[in-house]
């Protein structure tokens, strides 16, 4: 699957984590019984974000921002995940489907320009 790798970097209000996504995928085994289904939802999920090099940069900012907005680290002083509730948690991936949304959907509609 995806390779993500995260380190955290320091900064004057306190550390946070940067992201980077590897290349594609290499040996998922294509005999596996969902390899079908994931090549279709990968094919998918790349063309909504305009292809591999655009999902590479974007995701990563992304999942950033939406970790950032829920911990709020200059209001709430707290800079890891494991700082923050579990109902937080849970918001953090719904903000994740609403910003993927979002941005998929103007992609789709610049490129329909």
């Amino acid at each position: 699957m995806w390779q993500i790798g995260a380190y955290f970097e320091p900064r004057t209000t306190g550390p946070h984590w940067n992201c980077i996504l590897s290349s594609p995928p290499i040996g998922f085994d294509p005999l596996h019984q969902d390899y079908v289904l994931i090549k279709q939802l990968e094919a998918a999920i790349l063309r909504h974000a305009g292809g591999f090099e655009k999902f590479r940069v974007d995701i990563p900012q992304l999942l950033r921002r939406a970790i950032d907005e829920v911990i709020d680290s200059a209001r709430s002083n707290r800079f890891t995940l494991i700082e923050i509730e579990k109902t937080e948690k849970t918001y953090i991936g719904t903000k994740i489907e609403i910003l993927l949304r979002n941005r998929w959907r103007r992609n789709s509609d610049q490129a329909r320009i």
